[in-house]
């Protein structure tokens, strides 16, 4: 018996299952999944880095607001001007950025869900034109809606 960990990773989804490979008769091999298989999606990532944010943050309810809604206006004028590279580029020693996103835990993994790459000797959050992806922006405006209006967000999660 033979037993191999499997990761597959997918554009829009992390998969994990574990995988146990069994010899059989004639040389087959015969795979047994031992666990099931498991798919994490990217809204349910920006949700975690969402509810993260808020979690940290859960005594400055108004730092915590302003952050989400400093996320949802990059994402909104990313999704509404993608060809605009100055919508597409923050820079990371922006005081305003630091204070309302970057400083906070989960809102740089957010922006980097959302396809942002540190460049420039980390100076810059940077979205490539080649990566601004509308359903993974629209999806990141819904999470934000979300967090914003639902009075029940992140306290149910683990």
């Amino acid at each position: 018996r033979k037993e191999v960990k499997t990761w597959i990773a997918t554009r829009k989804s992390i998969c994990k299952t574990f995988h146990s490979f069994v010899a059989g008769k004639n040389g087959t091999v015969i795979l047994k999944t031992s666990l099931p298989l498991k798919f994490v999606t990217k809204a349910e990532q920006m949700r975690e880095c969402l509810r993260s944010l808020k979690r940290n943050h859960q005594n400055d309810g108004a730092r915590v607001r302003r952050a989400f809604e400093t996320l949802l206006i990059y994402v909104g004028n990313i999704a509404k001007n993608p060809d605009e590279e100055k919508f597409r580029k923050i820079r990371l020693t922006n005081p305003l950025f630091q204070d309302r996103v970057g400083n906070l835990r989960g809102g740089m993994e957010f922006l980097e869900l959302c396809g942002f790459e540190r460049t420039e000797g980390d100076e810059f959050l940077y979205l490539p034109d080649d990566k601004v992806d509308m359903e993974i922006l629209n999806t990141a405006g819904s999470e934000l809606k979300s967090a914003m209006t639902n009075p029940f967000f992140g306290l149910l999660s683990v």
